[in-house]
């Protein structure tokens, strides 16, 4: 997975912005964002088990336990 830096210098920003308290910050606001888009995919998975499929809720437990990673 990339890291914070990497991926504000993949998106063009500065040196200049890339301080240690606004990555800090930006940091915290990533992990937010991928919890919230693992726990929406999780999600998905459980609909597809209330319609019986085993495999999903196996989906669904390897993409929430991706947050221990």
């Amino acid at each position: 997975m990339k890291t914070v830096i990497e991926m504000a210098r993949e998106a063009g920003w500065p040196d200049s912005l890339i301080a240690p308290v606004i990555m800090a910050k930006l940091a915290e606001f990533a992990e937010l964002v991928r919890a919230d888009e693992r726990e929406a995919c999780a999600g998905e998975c459980d609909e597809w088990i209330k319609n019986g499929s085993a495999l999903a809720e196996d989906i669904a437990a390897a993409i929430r336990a991706r947050s221990n990673t």
